[in-house]
């Protein structure tokens, strides 16, 4: 029979109809959900509010300005995505890299091995390709604010929670607030301060930690359905030793899906040691810990100043002391790290003009930037106290800063004398800063190497006992570290001052340490993770 061709063209183009249609869909399909062969094992994606909220709610409470009128958002959020880079430094392998929320680009968190969104401003305008693509299964940990702009229903179905509520905390009565996280047993804090819990309706989601007020009211902390993950507040906010931002650590792991093991490991570090100090307090001291198989670093001051009565004084003018440090440098239980060159500022009462208890790279009375002084000459000042160091006849392996302060492209700079720092770090962006420590060996976001020191030093506000707990905080991580410093002259028997300890007491919390299962390590052997990727 002779085809019709008017039903040729009618069949013609149906055909061409459903062949576009298929094409649509199977765009629309491959936008919301690239094939995963095209995802990275290794590149991670951080992203952070960078502009101002539509309608202001909430401000980051810790990042505060007198002026709330002029409050950098984007600032405030690119000092959180630097946090969070620098704890991904404690993995080797991974890349990460930080951007601007408003820039993201359809389809991009499915090609990272994981994205990471930190909403730090309340009722930010997120783009819609972000949502969608948080809701067609990315892999996305979405951490603190905005979880209220996802659809509800899909929310709570793909996801396994949706926005419910938000527990303010503005009052100065924090008697029922959410103070303490739940995580393996052990009761992590959440600082008593102006900060909001975001509080979900749960769905089918695990909730890994949860959050709880002292009257035992609960809210999911941090909650994971297949690849999503949510984070209820910014764990970066009001760090404490103890503080939930060890559980958010700790569950990186599992949110790179990397499964490690790891003995515990301590680190010790002897402070302010100057040409000033005594060679009893150093002997006393050391002694005990080379006697239960403990090494230790030495932070060690080139140059003690006093401008109050002129003193001035080289290791060579306090050789009783310096053999103490070549002594137990040369049989490899001291590793001597340079603490400053003078620990002090030239003619200048910065607060007290005396080694050890001021200021060298900052201005601590208007706590800013020293005036006149500049990455360059910063870095020269180094050199001379690390060659004053050497001509000693120590041989220091790493730097810390004096009271871990200084501007971030002085420490960047730093970096081409030493490749090792023992510390706390200053993290900033615009005119505002934080400090952040890390509960393992990073490589922080200047590319520094940078050991754990996350339990402060010994004093009559943190007490042997307090570091005895703070231990076993961190016992309960998959990876414990406790990186711990105290000064030499407390433990002198005759001393009378603030901060003074026993040496028995001394050798109870060593020992309570030991019995936890800490080994102190040598600090020049400790490396990043070496993670791997479980086996299905």
């Amino acid at each position: 029979m002779k085809p019709n061709p008017k039903i040729s063209r009618i069949l013609a183009g149906i055909v061409l109809l459903a062949f576009l249609l298929s094409a649509c869909v199977k765009s629309e399909g491959q936008s919301q959900n690239p094939v995963n062969d095209n995802r990275s094992d290794s590149s991670i994606l951080i992203l952070y509010d960078d502009k101002p909220p539509v309608t202001e709610l909430r401000r980051s409470a810790q990042l505060s300005l007198a002026n709330w009128d002029q409050f950098p958002y984007n600032d405030a959020g690119n000092i959180y995505a630097q946090m969070l880079l620098n704890l991904l430094g404690g993995f080797e392998g991974l890349e990460p890299s930080i951007k601007g929320l408003s820039s993201y680009k359809a389809g991009e968190a499915f090609k990272h091995k994981r994205t990471f969104y930190l909403g730090s401003t309340q009722n930010e305008a997120l783009p819609a390709r972000f949502k969608e693509d948080v809701l067609a299964g990315a892999p996305v940990t979405w951490i603190g604010y905005n979880f209220e702009s996802l659809d509800k229903d899909k929310a709570y179905r793909n996801l396994g929670a949706s926005y419910a509520t938000m527990h303010e905390n503005y009052g100065q009565d924090f008697s029922s607030s959410f103070d303490h996280v739940l995580y393996k047993g052990y009761s992590y804090s959440k600082f008593h301060g102006p900060m909001e819990l975001v509080g979900v309706s749960l769905n089918d989601a695990n909730v890994h930690a949860w959050a709880f007020t002292p009257q035992g009211e609960q809210s999911p902390y941090i909650l994971q359905k297949d690849a999503f993950w949510y984070v209820a507040d910014i764990p970066f906010t009001f760090l404490t030793e103890r503080d939930r931002y060890l559980v958010f650590a700790d569950l990186l792991w599992d949110m790179l899906g990397l499964s490690t093991s790891c003995a515990p490991q301590a680190l010790l570090r002897f402070e302010d040691v100057r040409p000033f100090d005594r060679a009893q307090d150093l002997s006393r001291v050391f002694s005990i810990m080379k006697d239960r198989g403990i090494h230790f670093g030495v932070a060690t001051v080139p140059v003690y100043v006093n401008i109050n009565n002129g003193a001035y004084l080289n290791w060579s003018d306090n050789k009783e002391s310096l053999a103490v440090l070549k002594t137990y440098q040369a049989d490899g239980w001291a590793f001597i790290f340079q603490h400053g060159t003078t620990h002090s500022t030239d003619n200048m009462l910065n607060l007290q003009g005396i080694s050890g208890a001021d200021w060298e790279f900052w201005d601590a009375a208007s706590y800013s930037p020293l005036k006149g002084m500049t990455a360059e000459s910063a870095l020269k000042r180094l050199l001379i106290g690390k060659q004053l160091l050497y001509d000693a006849g120590l041989n220091p392996i790493g730097w810390i800063t004096p009271h871990y302060a200084a501007p971030t492209d002085y420490l960047k700079a730093f970096n081409s004398a030493y490749n090792l720092y023992f510390e706390r770090r200053f993290v900033e962006s615009g005119i505002l800063r934080t400090t952040q420590f890390f509960p393992y060996p990073v490589k922080d976001s200047l590319g520094s190497f940078v050991l754990p020191e996350n339990a402060n030093y010994v004093s009559e506000t943190n007490t042997l006992e307090a570091i005895l707990e703070t231990a076993k905080a961190n016992r309960v991580l998959r990876c414990p570290y406790l990186g711990i410093f105290m000064h030499p002259y407390i433990f002198n028997p005759d001393y009378q001052g603030a901060d003074k300890i026993s040496l028995e007491a001394l050798e109870t919390f060593m020992s309570d340490l030991q019995a936890l299962g800490y080994a102190f390590v040598r600090p020049g052997e400790v490396s990043r993770f070496t993670a791997s990727v479980p086996k299905n």
